[in-house]
């Protein structure tokens, strides 16, 4: 985006709306609600049946709306959750949830109404210095999962999806498994794996703790 245009001062909030088109059992998963204060009172105020609203993560986990954050812009990023389809040809449109998107669309237009109504003020909360230094970095190798981008494990890094072939599947890694240590760390969050990974080099054997349903799995994993 064009400096001259984005004025981060002028710019009340920032929505990123990101493979919203797969919507199971109503379910939408919202990250960036720490962003600002008043967030989750407007996103629970209209939090109505039978949507069913997932809300957690920081500004720099997940997509695009990292850099409006940066620059001071509370964000929001939408999400229904990555699929096996993901970046594939098979991702078509007899697999889209139109329900799904309707529900979404009408809690935008209501959430969009509340922003925009003079008397709304959103508090910005800067991240975490240690969040922040998290949010980039290159990266040589990957897991081969499709991770839980908004943060519902508790504890640790939920798994949405396993790429067929990839080191994850090779190492028994499975749907809903939560990883929670990849060699000598420990994973919290999207933001420890992004930080782990540069770590690691192609070829690089290591151990990986996943926890599903309350057990705990020791798994070899080869990068």
């Amino acid at each position: 985006m064009d400096n001259m245009l984005f004025q981060p001062e002028n710019v009340k909030a920032m929505i990123n709306y990101d493979m919203i088109g797969r919507v199971e059992d109503s379910l939408m998963s919202i990250s960036g609600v720490k962003t600002a204060d008043e967030f989750e009172d407007i996103l629970n105020t209209w939090n109505e049946k039978p949507m069913k609203l997932k809300l957690g993560g920081g500004g720099y986990a997940g997509s695009d709306q990292a850099s409006f954050y940066s620059e001071g812009v509370p964000v929001l990023f939408f999400n229904s959750g990555l699929h096996d389809d993901y970046h594939k040809p098979s991702d078509d449109v007899d697999k889209i949830n139109f329900d799904g998107i309707k529900l979404t669309a009408g809690l935008s237009v209501k959430l969009i109404d509340s922003l925009d109504d003079p008397n709304t003020r959103l508090t910005y909360r800067k991240a975490k210095q240690s969040d922040k230094s998290r949010h980039g970095g290159g990266t040589t190798v990957t897991l081969g999962i499709m991770p839980d981008v908004a943060g519902k494990a508790e504890n640790g890094l939920g798994v949405d999806g396993v790429r067929p072939g990839g080191p994850a599947e090779k190492a028994g890694v499975e749907k809903d498994d939560v990883i929670v240590q990849i060699g000598k760390y420990t994973i919290s969050g999207i933001y420890e794996y992004m930080k782990v990974l540069s770590n690691f080099e192609k070829g690089d054997k290591v151990k990986l703790v996943v926890i599903k349903d309350g057990v705990k799995r020791e798994l070899e994993l080869t990068f």
